[in-house]
């Protein structure tokens, strides 16, 4: 029930907002966890809607607010997935025409028993094609007492 009342507010959300200068993005993601945490699961998948509300703050950078949802799937048959919410500020900058950073800091809120979500911290690196974006990634979250971490790959599309 959490999940479906925060992508309906998600959808509300964006669905509102102004598309100007391809502000907002929506991005896929697919990646695999490391540590400790790669051994109980396999594989990393992320959705996220991300706005950018101050364009060109200074030249190629901008500054936004991304949420979305990552799931990660278990590896063995006794633990079970792990998802949650992601809320974070973003902020982009491009390097060249091509090449851009980026990098988002906020919280990752758990959506199973047992965990209380903490810090997120991702930077991302990739390359502009127009209307998509490519990127390579590095996903963690701070647990109280462990951190879920990953890297990947995924894809932006731009309104």
């Amino acid at each position: 029930m959490k999940k479906i009342f925060f992508l309906a507010i998600l959808f509300i959300g964006f669905s509102q907002a102004q598309a100007q200068d391809e502000n907002i993005h929506v991005s896929a993601k697919l990646g695999f966890p490391t540590g400790t945490f790669g051994d109980a699961f396999s594989l990393h998948l992320g959705v996220e809607g991300t706005y950018y509300f101050l364009d060109d703050v200074a030249d190629g950078l901008k500054i936004g607010g991304t949420a979305g949802y990552n799931l990660y799937t278990a590896s063995e048959d006794f633990f079970a997935d792990f998802d949650y919410i992601s809320l974070a500020a973003s902020g982009r900058y491009d390097i060249t025409e091509e090449f851009f950073a980026r990098l988002d800091m906020g919280f990752g809120i758990a959506l199973v028993d047992g965990a209380n979500g903490g810090f997120l911290f991702e930077p991302r690196f990739g390359y502009d094609l127009g209307k998509l974006d490519v990127f390579g990634y590095y996903k963690r979250i701070s647990e109280s007492f462990f951190a879920i971490t990953s890297v990947g790959v995924g894809v932006t599309y731009k309104f």
